[in-house]
């Protein structure tokens, strides 16, 4: 997971509250988070049981070649994260619009 603020608060807890619903689903380990300050993200990681804490996020895509999945949870630059994961393959979540015009999606796209 990228960010941390309400989105990465509440991420988190509906992702624990999935076993209400659906009882047979295997959950996973939540694997890392990241986020640019380091005491935030700390707490965030010990508060939830992330298995790993980062403050680079590009360099978590990058290296990190087993965490097929982020899930973007910014308030800005959404797009620029899907860019990165999408120029390595990885799959993207998120909870608020991708873009603020048809065009920029679009511009994704193309480029993957």
């Amino acid at each position: 997971m990228i960010g941390y603020g309400s989105n990465g608060q509440s991420t988190p807890t509906e992702y624990r509250r999935i076993r209400w619903i659906f009882p047979r689903v295997e959950i996973v380990p939540l694997k890392t988070v990241c986020a640019t300050e380091l005491k935030k993200v700390r707490h965030l990681r010990n508060k939830w049981g992330y298995e790993v804490y980062e403050t680079d996020w590009k360099a978590v895509i990058a290296t990190r070649r087993r965490l097929m999945q982020f899930d973007i949870c910014t308030p800005t630059i959404c797009m620029q994260y899907c860019m990165r994961c999408g120029g390595h393959g990885k799959m993207v979540t998120f909870e608020k619009p991708l873009a603020r015009s048809v065009l920029r999606p679009k511009l994704m796209v193309r480029r993957h």
